[in-house]
């Protein structure tokens, strides 16, 4: 009788839920400054991050293949290029939208795509430009293989009212498979401050939804928007929304919703219909004392909500909702002596979610890649201790 009594009890631990997550921070050496921006699940093998460092020689892309325990499968350093995002191709490899080729004499950088295999090969690269165009945000693979490209043009300085900043332009790019510009179109909000594209989403229709800032970078005149445009396949305005709660307002990414919408996230997070009628907007309290709150990545989940990955305060965090906007649950992560950010967040094939981003550890004094690994429930079951290199 004891031992049937012990079978069912072993057999009713088995049967409990467990946290299949965990904690890990990457970096090169002490001092080094190092940040991940994206990252996608390749297959049952591996997890591939892609980031930058800086610190030890130029400023360069990094790139870890990590296996689905954390544990590093082999990193690779490109000193040609500096990655602002990365997406997965539909076919095999990944692209990345980036920084390469040094300008001495216009003193600054070039803009590139750049197309690696599944091991970190270089297998293409498109230059589009320079100068004062900037692509520092998402973008998207479109339905013929190209890409979707938004970012700003027409940076500049300027004084007036008494104040100093900046103006810009949105600029959006669309190119085809082999890195050839399809078209490119610049949008000008007006009034003051710079304008730029964060996101692009290709709709049923072959069109487009830009997401986009504006009246940025004039804090004195307490004025920042978001503005949504809707473009056809060729790059034509279908028509505009801007939305302005009457504070500071930006969006760093956005998901459709099941009824055509969009659910966009930022310093908010707000829903949308298809054409652009605000359903809701919420800010939310994750139950840490602080002041800076941002979501920069959300998803749609296998169950129908979504996960915002963000930082409030110190501490990187996940907000899981409802299409309501009702909260179903939140998770933080860092935090207290250690600063961290998510930048990125994806579900994996087990029903979990990984995210990236940057972990800072004051002894030593070094900026690592963050990456967290949690179940269905953003729990996790371990936390390395932070990189020492």
């Amino acid at each position: 009788m004891k031992m049937i009594g012990m079978f069912i009890i072993i057999l009713f631990t088995l049967s409990l839920p467990f946290a299949d997550g965990w904690e890990k921070t990457y970096g090169i050496q002490d001092w080094s400054f190092e940040c991940a921006k994206a990252v996608f699940e390749l297959g049952d093998s591996c997890y591939i991050v892609g980031g930058f460092t800086e610190g030890v020689g130029p400023t360069s892309s990094y790139f870890l293949w990590l296996r689905k325990n954390g544990d590093t499968l082999w990193t690779k350093i490109d000193t040609n290029t500096l990655p602002c995002y990365i997406i997965p191709l539909a076919d095999t490899g990944y692209a990345t939208l980036g920084y390469t080729v040094y300008d001495d004499i216009a003193d600054s950088y070039s803009v590139g795509i750049m197309i690696y295999d599944n091991y970190g090969n270089l297998m293409n690269e498109k230059i589009l430009g320079g100068g004062n165009c900037f692509f520092w945000f998402k973008f998207s693979q479109t339905s013929d293989g190209g890409l979707i490209l938004p970012g700003l043009c027409d940076y500049r300085q300027i004084d007036t009212l008494g104040y100093h900043f900046y103006e810009s332009k949105i600029y959006i790019v669309r190119i085809n498979d082999t890195g050839d510009t399809l078209w490119t179109q610049k949008f000008d909000y007006g009034g003051l401050g710079y304008d730029y594209g964060v996101d692009a989403l290709q709709t049923s229709d072959g069109g487009f939804f830009i997401v986009a800032n504006v009246n940025c970078g004039i804090r004195e005149l307490e004025r920042s928007d978001i503005w949504l445009l809707r473009l056809n396949p060729f790059g034509d305005t279908l028509w505009t929304r801007v939305y302005d709660s009457g504070s500071f307002d930006f969006a760093h990414d956005a998901v459709f919703t099941q009824d055509s919408g969009l659910i966009i996230a930022g310093s908010h997070i707000m829903r949308v219909d298809s054409i652009g009628n605000l359903l809701w907007r919420r800010g939310y309290d994750f139950g840490v004392p602080g002041g800076y709150d941002s979501r920069s990545a959300i998803i749609t989940t296998s169950d129908g909500n979504y996960l915002a990955a963000g930082t409030i305060d110190d501490y990187s965090a996940f907000l899981k909702i409802n299409g309501d906007g009702d909260t179903l649950w939140t998770r933080t992560f860092g935090g207290i002596i250690h600063w961290s950010c998510f930048e990125d967040v994806k579900q994996t094939s087990d029903g979990g979610y990984i995210a990236v981003g940057q972990f800072n550890s004051p002894e030593p004094d070094s900026y690592d890649v963050f990456v967290v690994k949690t179940d269905s429930l953003g729990e996790v079951s371990w936390i390395s201790e932070p990189n020492i290199k």
